[in-house]
Formats: structure tokens, sequence, C-alpha cells
């Protein structure tokens, strides 16, 4: 069974980031009073001709969804662009979901009508696809949909340069908390990290050396965490224009290699330590913790 709509979908031109902070504004009433909620704005600003009132209902419907499962912890929404594709995604820390269940999720059945079965409809009306991620009951999921990449236009080179790279803004916001600028290329392993932080500290991502530099003057992180290897302008490069102007901020560098000439080199380059990839949680918590509480 599928839902109808009266027309079809309408094809607007719709700014993503300015989406995205609009359902931040209305998704802030609802979300309870012991969950934080962060929203993602893209490093390139990109347009999409679609439905903007089918694409709101998707995501107030997916967000509400994950405030039903997360009483406490965190939502995270905002998109990324893929090959073919912008993918919008909303993560939560909640319930999480049964692999079995995931099965069924979008299937119109047990009062599922209206909620999560719609917004399938929805989708694929405008020509993309949804779906969920789990790693099962109590950790947390990530729903998806994306538009198609024909519907996309990215805005011209001078529009670009006009886009803060990317902020993430917290609810409630705790001036308590400390801020943690990460240096990421990868958008895999800026969630990754963002995963193990997003609860305990504010987080703006940079996606190469040269937003490092940028994103640090405009906001004074507390520590950085620095990739090693990042287009334009690689962690060496950036710490050590960062270090022209404050010389007592924590930068930890994070590295796939391991070879003791690397780590050597890290730690004249101005850094205060260093991560190997893999990362592993446990260590990058204590190794912030310890940074944080030498002072800045």
């Amino acid at each position: 069974m599928s839902f109808e709509f009266d027309s079809k979908p309408a094809k607007v031109e719709v700014d993503v980031n300015e989406f995205i902070m609009s359902i931040a504004g209305a998704a802030a009433k609802r979300v309870p009073s012991r969950t934080i909620l962060n929203h993602v704005l893209g490093a390139v600003r990109c347009k999409v001709n679609t439905d903007p009132e089918l694409l709101s209902q998707v995501m107030l419907n997916l967000l509400d969804n994950a405030c039903k499962f997360t009483s406490r912890g965190s939502i995270t929404f905002g998109y990324e662009m893929l090959p073919d594709a912008v993918c919008i995604f909303v993560r939560d820390t909640g319930a999480g979901i049964s692999t079995e269940r995931q099965m069924t999720l979008f299937d119109p059945t047990d009062g599922n009508r209206h909620g999560l079965a719609l917004c399938k409809d929805i989708v694929e009306s405008l020509h993309g696809e949804i779906g969920v991620e789990s790693d099962g009951e109590g950790k947390g999921s990530q729903f998806w949909f994306t538009l198609p990449v024909e519907a996309a236009e990215e805005a011209d080179e001078a529009e670009q340069r006009d886009v803060t790279p990317v902020a993430v803004f917290e609810k409630p916001r705790d001036a308590s908390r400390p801020t943690i600028l990460v240096a990421e290329d990868n958008d895999s392993n800026y969630f990754l990290v963002s995963s193990i932080l997003e609860d305990e500290y504010n987080l703006i991502h940079a996606h190469n050396g040269n937003e490092a530099v940028e994103l640090f003057a405009e906001y004074n992180p507390h520590l950085v965490l620095m990739d090693i290897s990042m287009p334009d302008m690689d962690g060496y490069e950036a710490t050590s224009i960062i270090r022209c102007s404050n010389t007592d901020v924590p930068i930890i560098a994070v590295t796939a290699y391991a070879f003791q000439a690397d780590r050597l080199r890290i730690m004249d380059s101005g850094f205060n330590g260093y991560i190997s990839k893999p990362i592993d949680a446990d260590h990058l918590m204590t190794e912030i913790a310890r940074l944080l509480n030498n002072g800045r």
C-alpha cells in the first residue's frame, strides 16, 4: 500500500543549508529537555529543485521519530554530498533498532501509516531513496534519504566562497562546554569523531587546512583535532599558521602514520599530542581531557 498525493510534487529551488537551519528552529521546540540537538551545514552550498513542504514533512517526521526514542543523549541532522546524490540524515544516540525491525520499518502497518511509511512514499515521489542504519537495540540509529544529483545545482564559485565552511549548533547551548575544532576532510571519519565527542563538546568541522585556519580565527576553540593528510593545506601547514597567533591552544594530530619518525615530526611541529587511526574512542577522550585539564 502506498499513499497518493493530491497533485504532483512542486519543483522549487531550495538552498539545502537554509533548509537545514529552518528545520533546526522548528525542531528545537520538539526535543526532550535532556537531549542535545545538533545540525550540520555543508561546506559547499548546494541547491535542489524539490517540494519544500514535502521535504519539511519528511524531516520533521524523522526528527519526531528520533525524539520519541532519545529521551537523553543527542540527535544530529544535516546533509552530505555523494557522487550522485544529496544525502540528508538524522542520527540519534537513542534506543536503536534490531535488524529484524529494520526490515519492516517503512511498511504501512502497526500504526505507522502516517509516520515512516509516509516518509518513504514522499521521498520516492521526489525520486529519492530512504533507509535506516543501526547496530542494534541500545546503539542508536541513523535515518537517511537521498535526492538525485540531477536535481541539485551547486552555487557559483563566488557564492560558495561566502559560505561559512561548516557550523554545528547545539541545543541547549551550554557556554561551559568546551569547543573543539575538528579538521577532517573525510566525512565518515568526522562522523565517527562526532559520535564520540558530541555529547560533551561543541564541535566545529573544517574540511581542509584552509578552513581550519579560518574557523580557528573565527571561533577560538579550546582544542583542535587536526588531520595530517588533507587537501589544499595539510595539517602541518595549518598548525604552523595557527601557532603564529596562538601558542597555547592544544592541537592533537590525527594520523594514519604510525612510524616513530612520523611521531617525532608531529611533536616537533607544534602539536601537543597525536591520535593514530583507526581512532580508539577511550584514547581520544583521555587525551582530550588531559590537554584541556592542563589549561589552554
